[in-house]
C-alpha cells in the first residue's frame, strides 16, 4: 500500500494507538512510551495501517522509512525480524 511510509519509534511523550469500535467510539489498543515502536506490521503486510496513533501529550516520534527497513532486512534479517 502506498500509504504505508514506515514504522515509528516514540522518542518523547506518550502515544495512544486506537481503533474505532462498532458503536462509534474509540478502543485504545496500546499506550506507548519512549523507546517503544508501532506500525511495524504495516510495512510487512502492506495493507495500510490497521489502527490510529495519537499523541496525548507533547511527543516526538522517529520515522523508520519502509525502504530503509527493507534494505536492512536484506542485510541483517536477524535484526529486522526482531523488530517486527
Amino acid at each position: 500500500d502506498d500509504s504505508v511510509i514506515g514504522f515509528f519509534v516514540v522518542r518523547l511523550g506518550l502515544i495512544h494507538v486506537s481503533r474505532a469500535n462498532a458503536d462509534g467510539g474509540e478502543s485504545i489498543l496500546h499506550v506507548l512510551h519512549p523507546g517503544e515502536s508501532f506500525a511495524e506490521r504495516a510495512i510487512i503486510d502492506l495493507q495500510g495501517y490497521p489502527a490510529n496513533a495519537r499523541a496525548v501529550e507533547n511527543s516526538e516520534v522517529i520515522l523508520i522509512p519502509s525502504a530503509d527497513f527493507k534494505r536492512h532486512q536484506k542485510d541483517r534479517p536477524d535484526l529486522a525480524w526482531r523488530i517486527v
